[in-house]
């Protein structure tokens, strides 16, 4: 039977794996550009995916957040790029992953504060899972605009 921190891992991992896929077969114009003017970038989402992501783990590791941005997040010069956002969400998605594989099912299921209130480090990882999700079928959106109907997921 898989139990709890095996699940979440699991789920994780994939979501990364499908969100890094979406990024990887965007053309690299859309990274700093807003389809419709008003819209936010594939740079910009990848850059809150990847805040979120770190402020998620800085809960689980009962450390403290920085105050969340207002309004919409947006992704500093530096990684405006395809390749620098790709690179960034990487790094940052095996940051996650390794926290969660060091630690044990007792400690994924432990109750720990949060941005997202009191949960455990389980839920706070499946909130990444949900938030991933979420801003992969923005990525999505951006391909279908441009033409690409494909499903590249694997």
């Amino acid at each position: 039977m898989v139990n709890t921190k095996e699940k979440v891992l699991n789920s994780v991992t994939r979501a990364f794996r499908f969100f890094s896929q979406d990024l990887e077969n965007l053309p690299a114009e859309v990274f700093d550009r807003s389809l419709g003017g008003k819209a936010r970038t594939a740079a910009d989402i990848a850059h809150e995916v990847r805040i979120t992501n770190e402020r998620l783990c800085r809960d689980m590791q009962r450390q403290p957040s920085e105050a969340q941005p207002n309004g919409w997040v947006i992704a500093p010069e530096e990684l405006r790029t395809k390749e620098a956002t790709i690179q960034s969400f990487k790094t940052s998605s095996e940051q996650v992953v390794q926290l969660i594989e060091q630690m044990s099912l007792e400690e994924m299921e432990e109750i720990v504060p949060g941005v997202l209130g009191d949960a455990s480090r389980a839920d706070h990882c499946r909130s990444m899972t949900v938030h991933l999700w979420y801003h992969s079928g923005q990525l999505n959106f951006m391909q279908t605009l441009l033409g690409d109907s494909d499903i590249h997921w694997s």
